[in-house]
C-alpha cells in the first residue's frame, strides 16, 4: 500500500545523459517497483549511481524488464541517480 507515497521523475538531458529522481513523500517507510522509464534489452546492465551520496547499484535489464526497480525508502527519504549506458 506503502507505494502511493512515491513521487518519480525521469528524464534524458543533453548528449543522451539521463537522471532518474525517486521520492518518499510519506511520514513512513515505503516500497514500490518503478517501471523502467528507457528501452530495455534483457542483455543489458544498468549502473544507477547515486549523486546524494556514494551508492553505486547495478542491476540487469531482464530483472528491469520484467519486475521494474525495487525502491525501499525511509520516511522523506529520496534517490538521485545518474542513470549510465546499458551494457552488455
Amino acid at each position: 500500500w506503502s507505494w502511493d507515497s512515491f513521487v518519480c521523475f525521469a528524464w534524458t538531458g543533453p548528449g543522451g545523459s539521463r537522471r532518474l529522481v525517486a521520492v518518499n513523500y510519506a511520514d513512513h517507510r515505503s516500497q514500490c517497483r518503478l517501471s523502467w522509464p528507457w528501452p530495455l534489452h534483457e542483455e543489458s546492465r544498468w549502473r544507477l549511481r547515486e549523486l546524494m551520496g556514494p551508492a553505486v547499484y547495478e542491476r540487469e535489464g531482464r530483472d528491469l524488464a520484467e519486475n521494474g526497480l525495487f525502491l525501499d525508502l525511509p520516511e522523506w527519504g529520496r534517490h538521485v541517480f545518474a542513470v549510465e549506458e546499458p551494457r552488455a
